[in-house]
């Protein structure tokens, strides 16, 4: 029983870290396309000001599969 709970809450954080990985790409490809747009395009070439939030996105995603993974192994040999 107690496996299929840590099963569970893996594949919880497996959803949401896929989910905002793919969150932060699209938040990034959203903002260079808008740049890419603009009439003046030096944000866009040498890519400043910095916008952290699209790569902590992918980051907290990546860092949550991974926490995901690791539960659903350890809940898969408590079964």
């Amino acid at each position: 029983m107690d496996g299929r709970i840590v099963i569970g809450i893996g594949a919880l954080f497996l959803v949401i870290g896929t989910c905002t990985f793919f969150w932060g790409r699209r938040e990034m490809a959203r903002y260079y396309e808008a740049m890419s747009q603009r009439r003046d395009v030096r944000e866009f070439i040498e890519r400043t000001p910095l916008r952290p939030e699209p790569e902590a996105l992918q980051i907290g995603g990546i860092i949550a599969v991974v926490v995901g993974v690791a539960l659903v192994v350890m809940g898969l040999f408590r079964l």
